[in-house]
C-alpha cells in the first residue's frame, strides 16, 4: 500500500462576522481562507447580502470588516506545498470605476490562485433606483502577478460606490 501524505495540516470551519473571530492556532505564512458563502446579514434568513470582507490578521484570529456573516474555511497547508506564504490583501475599486489593479510584485508560479474573501462598501441606489445583486457583487482575476477586481455596473450619481475587496494569494508548487 502506497501512503500518500496530505497538503493540509489542518482544516476549520467558521461562520464569521465583523471584529474578531476566534480560530485554533495555525501558522498564518501557510494558511489560506475561502469564502464558502454568505449567511443572511441579519440573521433571520432572509436574502439581505453581507457585504464582509475577511482576513487572517493573527495565528488565531480572523478579522471581519463591514456587516453580514459569510462562512469561511481555513486551510493550513504543510509549507513544503506551497511556492510562497500565503498573501493577504484588499483592491479598492474607486467611485466612478468599474475595475481595478492590483500589481502584487510576486513572483508566482502556474498553479497560483486568488480566493475572494468579500467585500466592503455598497454601489447603492440613488433616487429610489436600485442595482441587483449580480451588479455589485466584485469578483475577482490574477492575472500574472495583477490581480483585478470588478463589478458589473457604476454607481449611480451622488451614490457612494467605493468597493474593497479582500483576497487572499496562493501559490502551490
Amino acid at each position: 500500500m502506497t501512503y500518500i501524505p496530505t497538503v493540509f495540516k489542518s482544516i476549520q470551519q467558521k461562520a464569521c462576522v465583523s471584529g474578531a473571530n476566534l480560530i485554533t492556532a495555525v501558522n498564518q505564512s501557510y494558511t489560506e481562507l475561502s469564502n464558502e458563502g454568505y449567511l443572511s446579514s441579519d440573521g433571520t434568513g432572509t436574502v439581505n447580502p453581507s457585504k464582509l470582507g475577511v482576513s487572517l490578521t493573527t495565528s488565531t484570529n480572523i478579522q471581519g470588516t463591514g456587516q453580514g456573516q459569510q462562512r469561511v474555511v481555513v486551510r493550513e497547508w504543510v509549507p513544503n506545498f506551497l511556492r510562497q506564504a500565503v498573501y493577504y490583501n484588499t483592491v479598492t475599486i474607486p467611485l466612478t470605476a468599474v475595475t481595478a489593479n492590483l500589481a502584487t510584485g510576486l513572483t508566482l508560479g502556474s498553479k497560483a490562485y486568488v480566493n475572494f474573501l468579500g467585500f466592503t462598501g455598497t454601489r447603492g441606489p440613488f433616487g429610489g433606483s436600485s442595482l441587483t445583486e449580480s451588479q455589485t457583487m466584485p469578483v475577482l482575476s490574477l492575472s500574472g502577478a495583477t490581480v483585478t477586481a470588478s463589478v458589473n455596473a457604476a454607481p449611480y450619481a451622488g451614490a457612494d460606490g467605493i468597493v474593497t475587496v479582500y483576497f487572499c494569494l496562493v501559490d502551490p508548487m
